[in-house]
């Protein structure tokens, strides 16, 4: 079901979540209700490494603490800054050693911020030929000019974040990949989507991993049904990793996480947890997959039958 929203551009979602429910009920009433517990996706050989995923968690973390804790966290830190023109605070750890710099961007805590943040506005990046989310773009473009002095030519370069700050890094990353910087892969977790269909077809061997709890309503915003005339809907980029509960996970490839409907998240849910969207529920579910880990299709996920 495809909505226009040339006049409700720019509206902050929570603004638009009547408008957004009942929406729901109607592609209920339309949708076959077993298309997607029916879906079947092949599983992914190869397994997550969620030692290296709780090592960026603990970044998009610390992104949350003081500038003083950020530095006791992390001695190597060259840069904590929130940019002018933004409300947006990242940090750069460099460590000459491995010859590693890490860029971790400060997402929104609190559920109702980020539905009130996160716009439907699409715009073209002119020096990409691409669309991004408005305001990911802003704050993206901001940030880079103010850490571009302090990178290192030729270190591996990752990013972080999470929440709105993984949509900010994701498009951080990509501007690292065109100018020449040896970016690393990256993971973020619970990003909503920062750019159309024909963005993410054009960035999808992206090195991206997105972490993904199972219940967190934030990665399906902006929904796939409220479309810009000109740039269409908004898309996700990268692979993504469903964190349930204990061992559990779900892996999906680029091609099935984008067949995932927002309308099975509001079948199982009719509201938004805020404990579902924070970073420590993230960090205590991958906690649980250090040592054993299982991976379990989509769709055994949804009947329930992870036993």
């Amino acid at each position: 079901m495809a909505v226009a929203i040339s006049n409700i551009i720019a509206v902050p979602f929570v603004r638009l979540l009547p408008v957004f429910l009942t929406l729901f009920v109607v592609s209920c009433a339309t949708a076959p209700f077993n298309s997607l517990h029916n879906f079947n996706q092949q599983v992914v050989s190869d397994r997550p490494d969620f030692n290296l995923i709780a090592e960026y968690a603990a970044y998009a973390d610390a992104a949350y603490q003081t500038e003083g804790e950020i530095r006791r966290r992390y001695p190597r830190t060259v840069r904590v800054s929130v940019p002018e023109g933004t409300k947006t605070l990242y940090f750069l750890e460099i460590s000459p050693e491995t010859k590693t710099q890490t860029i971790s961007v400060r997402g929104t805590k609190t559920l109702k911020d980020v539905l009130y943040d996160v716009e439907f506005q699409i715009v073209e990046d002119n020096s990409l030929d691409v669309a991004f989310h408005k305001g990911f773009e802003s704050d993206a473009n901001l940030i880079y000019a103010d850490v571009k002095p302090y990178l290192k030519p030729g270190y591996r370069t990752r990013v972080t974040g999470h929440s709105l700050g993984a949509a900010v890094s994701s498009i951080l990353l990509i501007y690292l990949q065109r100018d020449g910087y040896n970016v690393e892969k990256s993971i973020n977790f619970g990003q909503p989507k920062f750019t159309n269909a024909a963005g993410a077809a054009r960035y999808k061997d992206l090195p991206l991993q997105r972490i993904v709890d199972g219940y967190d309503v934030v990665p399906m915003l902006p929904p796939d049904f409220l479309r810009d005339k000109k740039h269409g809907g908004y898309a996700h980029t990268g692979e993504e990793v469903i964190v349930l509960e204990g061992p559990n996970y779900v892996h999906l490839n680029e091609h099935d996480a984008e067949r995932v409907s927002i309308d099975e998240f509001w079948r199982d849910r009719n509201y938004a947890s805020e404990s579902d969207h924070s970073i420590a529920l993230y960090i205590k579910r991958i906690k649980a997959k250090r040592d054993a880990a299982r991976q379990v299709r989509y769709s055994q996920w949804k009947s329930g039958k992870l036993d």
